[in-house]
């Protein structure tokens, strides 16, 4: 039983003996200048001075418990500020899309005409705008290629691509927190385009009947390798992806091509494969028309194949055991099925089907795992995946997507009776409504919103044309 689940009420009600009258009598005489006796039974008075001890030790239990889950949770990543009470609007700004934060900025993207805005995470000031797609990169500059350049601010790239499949590309790399422009650089062709590891990666196709592979560091332009892949001049017919690991995925029609960070050399068998937590990497694989992942050990030798596609975890405190989680779609329905696999040997654990299901990323806390569907987050129990708790059948229609966690509730959109998006906190364990409260004012009340969790454990609600922090009330 752990603190949070104990509630401890005690009664004490003292019942003096009743007394007869002789007994009155003789007590009223023989008690005449004698010391006062204390009323009640010598076996009362224990009761009542072990009941007390008691109450003190389940409290001291209570906080020794609280204080080591309070410790577990910190080491966990992915988690929001605490949900314990209602949160409030900290700031609004337009937006449609959160596109990434770092730096104490968070970026934001409008769909209507492809522009990204730089907000201050804090503040809500905006910083700058750019008509692009800007991303941060993801992560750093691998070791074998870090320079003296690898310090310095947080950069964002931008790219601007053509708006018909006839044009060039354009990227611009700019200061996060002010927008100054460390450089550009231009191609004529249409070029896909990804920065990631430190790298900026352009996919250039050629007249020559080949594709050729560019990488150059995004903060200083200088080249730190090439590949050309012969067979692919069709604009758009290869594509890159963000850094899995040590390699890089490059997207082709006849397959996937892992090339290292450090040298873009092709490394033979990873075909796209990515890193897993727990060590090893997870490579997708295509089985006729069905979907299967191959688990590598570090080396690149597989050890076992599942069916589906592996699901990247959100959060994971452990409680869920060492397995691996995977998705693919029922042989029986239009559905997705979730199977929980041993992660060392590849034997299922248990299946299940939530309706509505998606393909996102749960989560895994406190023996259960979270499953976002389409009608808000459904629990499963770590251990066997039988359904804890979900939604309640009376609710409304409407679109739920996203949930935010600190590892003992989770906060979602959910939609009223009626149909309007509301914001719900549950425990995590049972379901149970924390608290409720209404939406952040947006142009479009009923329109569906997202919750997301930056790095730094802020919950933005995102929906009706605005996004809006949410932080915790101050005392």
């Amino acid at each position: 039983m752990s603190a949070r689940d104990r509630r401890v009420h005690h009664e004490v009600v003292w019942e003096d003996e009743d007394l007869g009258p002789d007994d009155e009598a003789a007590t009223g005489t023989a008690a005449r200048g004698a010391r006062r006796r204390w009323p009640g039974t010598w076996g009362r008075r224990l009761l009542v001075v072990a009941t007390v001890l008691a109450v003190g030790t389940w409290a001291v239990v209570d906080r020794v418990e609280e204080r080591r889950e309070a410790a577990r949770l910190a080491a966990v990543d992915g988690l929001s500020v605490t949900l314990a009470a209602p949160l409030v609007p900290a700031w609004q700004v337009p937006g449609d899309v959160v596109a990434g934060s770092g730096d104490g900025v968070v970026l934001l993207a409008a769909r209507t005409d492809g522009a990204t805005t730089a907000v201050d995470l804090r503040t809500g000031e905006v910083l700058f705008t750019e008509r692009a797609r800007c991303r941060f990169p993801d992560g750093e500059e691998a070791a074998a290629v870090e320079d003296d350049a690898a310090g310095g601010p947080a950069l964002v790239v931008c790219v601007q691509g053509p708006t018909s499949r006839v044009g060039g590309t354009t990227v611009t790399v700019r200061e996060a927190r002010t927008g100054a422009l460390v450089r550009d650089v231009a191609w004529d062709a249409r070029s896909p385009v990804v920065a990631t590891a430190g790298l900026l990666v352009a996919v250039l196709p050629e007249p020559a009947g080949q594709t050729t592979v560019t990488a150059s560091s995004v903060r200083t332009g200088e080249p730190r390798w090439s590949f050309v892949l012969a067979g692919t001049t069709t604009p758009g017919s290869a594509g890159v992806g963000p850094a899995a690991g040590s390699t890089i995925p490059l997207l082709t029609p006849t397959g996937t091509v892992s090339l290292d960070v450090r040298t873009g050399r092709p490394v033979p068998g990873l075909r796209g494969a990515r890193p897993l937590p727990a060590g090893g990497l997870a490579r997708p694989d295509q089985d006729g028309a069905a979907m299967t992942t191959t688990v590598l050990d570090d080396e690149g030798d597989p050890r076992f194949t599942v069916p589906g596609t592996v699901l990247a975890v959100t959060v994971d405190d452990g409680t869920g055991g060492h397995v691996l989680h995977t998705v693919r779609r029922s042989p029986d329905s239009d559905g997705l099925v979730l199977t929980t696999v041993d992660a060392g040997t590849g034997d299922v654990r248990w299946t299940a089907a939530p309706p509505a299901m998606t393909p996102s990323p749960p989560a895994v806390l406190d023996g259960r795992v979270l499953v976002p569907t389409l009608r808000g987050v459904v629990a499963l129990d770590a251990a066997t995946g039988a359904t804890a708790w979900a939604l309640p059948t009376t609710a409304g229609p409407g679109q739920v997507d996203g949930m935010a966690t600190d590892g003992r509730r989770v906060l979602q959109v959910e939609p009223d009776p009626g149909g309007r998006p509301l914001l719900v906190a549950r425990d995590v364990r049972d379901g149970t409504v924390v608290w409720t409260a209404a939406p952040p004012p947006s142009d479009a009340p009923a329109a569906p919103l997202t919750t997301s969790v930056l790095a730094d454990g802020s919950v933005l609600v995102t929906g009706g044309g605005r996004v809006t922090r949410l932080v915790v009330p101050e005392r």
